[in-house]
């Protein structure tokens, strides 16, 4: 009995064991095959170095559980084909782009879906309308940027240096007490900032770098209302502040008229670096902990004069219209618009442009330099909002780069560049934002407008149905009269030779 009584039990407990051993196998399978049957989603965000959002929205983009979805962090000028908007189902796009992918038809028309929060996204139409004021959106902001200073808060401190500079001469006067050689021998850079011109290999940066400058002189790009840039980038405010840049970039012990974005983040953090200027979305590069500096930096506001303009960074997350996966992609647009997927944005740290999260304490203290970005992104302004943006902009550093390297003056730097720049808008916009005189919006004369307006759609339609009725008629009568001519004639031929007449 014994024994039995331990044969049973042993057969109980290998029942048990491959009854669990099922029940795994079959629930391991099940998780397998839902996965595998979830649509495969890819998101393409090209950019020019190591860029913290990109990373922070792979990480966002795990707690999606309705697709997978891959996040392809590509640096510009590389060639992985998940880049192109043709084979990405979503794409990361820099917010002057915009008007040039809507009108290359690169984004999915989302107006229904963004139109309820257009309220709700802080500086939603310069990332997702086009054309301006149509109110027809073709994205949302997935991160707000805007350029801060990074500085030594040990040294200022040390020399009694105040952090909070309101004019540029302010900043080039620390930068240059930082050259001197009784400073510290460590210190190479007093002002470092993105001055390179390259075009090819650096897109807008050092145009990033003289934008925000010459909104604390008083200057500004161009008119927005007339479309002038010519007698307006060209200006002595922007001459003053090239000259100021000019002088930065000579307080370099090192050639830095070719610094790039990248090389700010090495200086500050390796101590080079007194003080440079980035975006706030770099900002976690300088507390990780392979920036040695991390413990003895603070993030102010560069020199603004009296002005509180500044210029906006950041990207908007839109749709590939040709995308496999369309429904699955709108899905996930949706999610990304929810207050709480913003949240968790938030606070993995991503820049949110959603209100009401911005506001938040838990995202103001959430790093040192978000209070920045929060109490500065509403006074941001972009470049040209056209389709013609990378037409200007590779004059603009092409040509104005010569006035900080000392190649031409500031003044004949500017008033090239505006003079070529205003070429491309002219050739385009003749008459500026709106129609020429005598010219409807829809390009047809006015009085054709008019006419058309007056008679309305249906009207139209029936009296081109009308013309073209008229047409074939005219057609057939002259093919009938044509017709009669010939039989008139073989018949009087008939009568006059008895008819013998011959064709």
């Amino acid at each position: 009995p014994r024994a039995s009584l331990m044969a049973w039990c042993c057969a109980a407990v290998w029942v048990v064991v491959v009854a669990f051993a099922a029940c795994a196998k079959a629930v391991v399978a099940n998780t397998t095959s839902t996965s595998d049957h979830l649509p495969q989603l890819y998101i393409g965000y090209s950019t020019y170095m190591d860029w913290a959002p990109c990373r922070i929205l792979k990480d966002l983009m795990r707690n999606y559980t309705a697709a997978n979805v891959t996040v392809d962090c590509v640096l510009a000028g590389s060639h992985s084909e998940s880049t192109e908007p043709k084979v990405s189902d979503l794409l990361v796009y820099d917010s002057q782009t915009l008007s040039e992918l809507v009108e290359e038809s690169k984004l999915y028309d989302v107006t229904e879906l963004v139109t309820p929060y257009k309220n709700v996204y802080v500086k939603v139409d310069e990332f997702a309308e086009w054309p301006v004021d149509s109110g027809k959106y073709y994205g949302v902001g997935v991160i707000g940027d805007l350029y801060m200073l990074i500085l030594r808060q040990d040294l200022f401190e040390e020399n009694h240096w105040s952090p909070f500079m309101v004019e540029w001469s302010e900043l080039l006067e620390i930068a240059k007490l930082a050259q001197a050689k009784n400073f510290t021998a460590a210190i190479k850079y007093g002002f470092i900032a993105p001055w390179c011109g390259s075009y090819a290999d650096c897109y807008d940066q050092f145009a990033c770098t003289f934008t925000q400058a010459l909104y604390a002189f008083g200057g500004d790009l161009w008119n927005t209302d007339t479309y002038a840039i010519d007698g307006v980038f060209d200006s002595p405010q922007n001459a003053e502040a090239m000259q100021m840049c000019k002088d930065l970039v000579d307080t370099c012990d090192e050639d830095c008229k070719d610094i790039q974005l990248s090389s700010v983040v090495d200086a500050i953090c390796d101590g080079s670096a007194l003080m440079g200027l980035a975006w706030v979305s770099q900002g976690p590069d300088f507390l990780s902990p392979s920036c040695a500096m991390r413990d003895k930096l603070t993030f102010v506001n560069p020199p603004k004069g009296d002005q509180s303009k500044s210029l906006i960074g950041g990207q908007g997350l839109g749709i590939n219209p040709d995308s496999t996966e369309l429904a699955a992609a709108l899905e996930l647009f949706k999610w990304f618009l929810t207050l709480e997927t913003q949240r968790q944005w938030g606070n993995a740290g991503g820049l949110t442009t959603h209100a009401s999260i911005m506001q938040s304490v838990a995202f103001v203290s959430s790093a040192p330099y978000i209070a920045l970005y929060v109490a500065n992104f509403a006074y941001t302004s972009d470049f040209w909002r056209l389709p013609q943006y990378n037409e200007l902009m590779k004059l603009y550093m092409a040509h104005a780069h010569q006035g900080i390297t000392g190649e031409v003056s500031p003044e004949t730097a500017l008033r090239q560049t505006s003079q070529l720049e205003q070429n491309v808008i002219n050739t385009y916009y003749p008459c500026g934002p709106g129609p020429c005189q005598g010219e409807s919006d829809t390009g047809f004369p006015v009085w054709a407008a008019i006419v058309i307006g007056t008679v309305g759609g249906s009207a139209l339609l029936i009296l081109l149905i009308l013309i073209v009725v008229g047409v074939v008629i005219a057609v057939l009568f002259v093919k009938l009269r044509e017709k009669f001519y010939r039989e008139g004639v073989q018949a009087q031929r008939m009568r006059t030779f008895g008819g013998r007449a011959r064709n």
